[in-house]
């Protein structure tokens, strides 16, 4: 049935919703099988969890960042992760940490 042919008030009685599934986060950011979080928090690995090394003893100059870097994880988690090495290197290079460019 095509919108001409539609029943009077069919229209007000739908609902739409938009709802983000695992296949949404596949699509939009290639994660493993649609996931929008890596690490499941539970009390048994909170505290062991909370904070994950950004740095490998033995190399310099070397930092981690992404999702499994930052827990529970996720896409903003990663970019938040970058951010972090950033301005750990900054401090290291003595350097003035920014967010932008000045004008």
């Amino acid at each position: 049935m095509n919108s001409i042919d539609e029943p009077p008030g069919v229209r007000s009685r739908i609902e739409v919703s938009d709802v983000a599934t695992p296949v949404t986060y596949f699509r939009y950011t290639g994660s493993w099988k649609g996931t929008f979080m890596t690490w499941v928090m539970t009390p048994a690995n909170s505290d062991r969890l909370r904070v994950v090394r950004k740095t490998v003893p033995g190399l310099e100059n070397f930092w981690l960042t992404g999702m499994w870097v930052r827990p529970p994880g996720g896409v903003p988690a990663a970019a938040m992760s970058s951010r972090d090495a950033i301005q750990l290197m900054c401090h290291k290079d003595r350097k003035r940490f920014a967010t932008s460019v000045p004008a």
